[in-house]
Formats: structure tokens, C-alpha cells, sequence
């Protein structure tokens, strides 16, 4: 349960000693990298990110690329399920709140090319793998799949609660989305992808995007009921992704990758229809 520990403890954090630092230098060779040229670990979070230079595994990496295509979709599945008058309104305002999260993660992993932890795991093949990652190698800050499925729960959320007066089903919907959000958070510090001060932020910059459709759409009262159900789904989904048995999988990259989530190099970006709007998700799944 180390994983959901220290992750958890990461969220409780309010406030992180932040600094951009230059890019680490990859040239593909080992015997001519200079000791200058080596990544340095910036552990905001101390204790707790040190924790992560443990973690690595390509199926925990695979179930967060899965956990992260559900969460951006199931929304959009919901809603096109209704089909109201209003469902394009609000797939638009889905499709903001979610673009606008993915394009400040992804700002701010080009400024802080912050070195992932697997640059300093202690197994020759990951550190292999960590020199044929290219910028994947230096984007670990914040956690982009995380971002994206914060902003999707919290928007895809919004978007079925303004539409139905159900707070059961609008529980639901909440539960399941904040579960898909904390179990991707936790997956992505298993993998080795990111420290947990990485997925915190993540969570920070995917829960505001909800002001996209708060804007559009306006206000929604939320019960207690679904508020509890937000906060269940966080324990529940990060809980059972922290004490799944994942393998120590090493699978060297043909190269780096680009994209919005560098090491799945895959792009999201809105998607205006006639009537209505969407999210378009391309991209290479590696």
C-alpha cells in the first residue's frame, strides 16, 4: 500500500517548492555522457517522491493508458446515450473544460522538463530504457494522463449533473469517473512514469477544468450524497490500483514520443461538429 500512501500524503500537500530546470541531454550514448550531462532527481516532495525511484512496470503503464481512454470517453458516451436538445452544448463545454487542462499540462511539462523517476531506478534495463525514451524521459512534471482524467471526471460530471435532476445517477456518475481519475494517478506512480508530487498537480490542473463547464453551463447543487461519492471514488479507484500485482516489465522504445501525453504520443483536442462539439483522440498507443 506504499504507493497509495505516499500519493495520498502528496495530495495533502499544500503548496510545492517549484523551479523550471534545463532539459537532461540524451545523446544516445552511454560511454560519451559526461557526469555533467546525468539527470539530477528534484524531489519536491522529499521522502515521498524518493519513493518512486522503486516503481517501474510497462503493465502498469498499459492499464493507465487504458484507465485514460475510459475516463475521457465515458463521458461522451453518456451523453450521447441522452441526446437532448441540449447535448451538444454540453459536449462543448465537456470538451473545453478537458482541452483547457491538457493544454496547461502539457505547457507546463515544457517548462519544467522535469526528469521522470525512472532516470534514477536502479536496473540496467530501465536505465535503457530511460536513454531510448528521448523527452519522455524529461516530462514528468505534472502527470498529463492525470490531468486529463481529473479534468474529464470533474467535467463529465458536471455536464450529466446539469442535465439530470437524479442525484443518485449523478452520484454515480461522479464515483465512477473520480474512480477511472485516482486509480490513473496511482498507476502512472507505479509505472515509474511519474512522482507522486507529479500526479498531485495533475489532480489540481484536471479538477479546474470543471470551470469550463461551469461557465457554459452555469451552476449545479450538488448533495452531499454526491460529494461523498466524488471523495469515495478517489480512495476506492487509487486503493485497488495500489495493491494490484503488476509485473517489473522492461520494454526498450524504438524512440521518443511526442503528443500531449509525450509517451503515448497522443494528441486531444477539441472537435466542433455541426450542433454540437466533441473530443478528437489521436495518437500511436505504444
Amino acid at each position: 500500500m506504499h504507493h497509495l500512501a505516499h500519493v495520498l500524503a502528496a495530495a495533502a500537500v499544500a503548496t510545492v517548492a517549484l523551479t523550471a530546470h534545463p532539459a537532461l541531454a540524451d545523446d544516445g550514448d552511454d560511454s560519451a555522457a559526461d557526469a555533467s550531462d546525468a539527470p539530477v532527481p528534484r524531489l519536491y516532495l522529499g521522502s515521498f517522491d524518493a519513493l518512486s525511484h522503486d516503481d517501474f512496470s510497462q503493465t502498469a503503464a498499459a492499464a493507465s493508458d487504458a484507465m485514460l481512454v475510459l475516463g475521457l470517453s465515458a463521458p461522451l458516451l453518456l451523453e450521447l446515450g441522452r441526446n437532448d436538445g441540449d447535448t451538444g452544448r454540453r459536449l462543448g463545454a465537456y470538451a473545453g473544460g478537458v482541452a483547457a487542462s491538457g493544454l496547461v499540462a502539457a505547457a507546463m511539462k515544457e517548462l519544467w522538463r522535469r526528469p521522470r523517476p525512472y532516470n534514477f531506478h536502479r536496473d540496467p534495463a530501465v536505465h535503457a530504457y530511460a536513454r531510448r525514451a528521448g523527452k519522455d524521459a524529461t516530462v514528468s512534471f505534472p502527470s498529463g494522463h492525470t490531468a486529463l482524467t481529473f479534468a474529464a471526471a470533474a467535467a463529465g460530471g458536471w455536464i450529466y449533473a446539469s442535465g439530470s435532476d437524479d442525484t443518485t445517477a449523478r452520484a454515480g456518475v461522479w464515483f465512477g469517473g473520480a474512480a477511472v481519475a485516482g486509480a490513473t494517478a496511482v498507476l502512472r506512480v507505479r509505472a515509474g512514469r511519474h512522482y507522486p508530487s507529479d500526479v498531485m498537480m495533475g489532480m489540481l490542473i484536471g479538477v479546474a477544468g470543471v470551470a469550463v463547464p461551469a461557465a457554459v453551463l452555469g451552476d449545479v447543487d450538488l448533495s452531499g450524497g454526491e460529494i461523498a461519492a466524488m471523495a469515495g471514488g478517489v480512495v476506492l479507484g487509487a486503493g485497488l490500483a495500489s495493491i494490484l500485482p503488476f509485473p517489473h516489465d522492461v520494454t526498450i522504445p524504438l524512440g521518443g514520443a511526442g503528443g500531449l501525453v509525450p509517451d503515448l504520443a497522443i494528441d486531444v483536442t477539441p472537435l466542433a461538429v455541426p450542433g454540437g462539439g466533441g473530443l478528437a483522440i489521436t495518437g500511436l498507443l505504444r
